[in-house]
């Protein structure tokens, strides 16, 4: 868990897609929250889902609303 709460208030990049038009947007910002849920791992034995929280450091793209950036897939970010 230690190397998640590492990621708090790194600067990264997330490529999301943007649903309408299936093109895949680089949005670069700040990690505010890591969030790992895991009741479905242990009472569903399903995947343990680890997202991140988003503080873009610019204006999003057309298309984008702040709610998409509270969720976003680890597998998404990379390192800035």
């Amino acid at each position: 868990m230690d190397a998640f709460q590492r990621l708090v208030n790194e600067e990264v990049v997330a490529s999301i897609e943007n649903d309408e038009t299936g093109e895949i947007h680089e949005i670069k910002g700040v990690v505010m929250r890591v969030n790992v849920e895991d009741y479905y791992f242990y009472e569903k034995n399903e995947s343990i889902s680890i997202t991140i929280s988003l503080n873009p450091l610019s204006d999003l793209p057309s298309g984008f609303e702040l709610e998409d950036m509270e969720a976003i897939p680890l597998s998404y970010i990379r390192k800035h």
